[in-house]
């Protein structure tokens, strides 16, 4: 016989020691990989063809160098022997941190002459990551002065403020300035 034939490459399974989803910690999450099957053993039951095996990670269809911050993840791998290929893939979801916001705050307040302000107080935040928060009342930075009522609410501010789902406590998310008592004194 003569004639021209193919020699296809062989699949190899890989698998991606990775839990599907995980949640925001700051750390690079990339996972271990672990040649399933695929490589091809001889009699002794030793194997007759290896070769190094490497991790691409792409996120948004762009390869990165590391699993950090919160999206979707699509792993693969390259084997580096010609006559293998990687045959699957496994997609990854870095999902957001949840962050406790809680307020340091008077609620109730006689008109004294002074500012009244609060702070919002984040739990949860990873060590070391680009968040702050900035109060407002009834939209303002402007401390309260005046008798009244003030809605607070949350600017949330940072390079990592998108790994984070904040959860603020509305219950206590006002201030409440209530008019002062002149009192006059009898005149005989």
């Amino acid at each position: 016989y003569s004639g021209e034939f193919t020699i296809s490459k062989a699949p190899l399974e890989v698998d991606y020691v990775l839990q599907n989803e995980l949640v925001y910690d700051g750390n690079d999450r990339k996972p271990l990989l672990q040649v399933t099957s695929g490589w091809k053993y001889n009699t002794a039951n030793s194997a007759t063809d290896s070769g190094n095996v490497t991790l691409v990670v792409t996120k948004a269809g762009q390869v990165v160098t590391d699993m950090t911050t919160v999206g979707e993840y699509l792993l693969s791998a390259t084997c580096d022997n010609g006559n293998y290929y990687v045959a699957n893939t496994k997609t990854v979801n870095i999902v957001k941190k949840r962050v406790d916001v809680n307020w340091t705050v008077d609620n109730q307040v006689v008109y004294d002459g002074n500012v009244h302000g609060a702070e919002a107080v984040m739990t949860g935040v990873v060590s070391g990551d680009d968040v702050s928060v900035t109060v407002k009342y009834n939209g303002k930075t402007d401390l309260p002065l005046n008798a009244g009522n003030y809605l607070l609410t949350c600017i949330f501010e940072g390079d990592d403020v998108e790994n984070y789902d904040f959860v603020v406590d509305d219950t206590k998310a006002y201030i409440y300035i209530d008019k002062a008592v002149y009192a006059i004194d009898d005149f005989d």
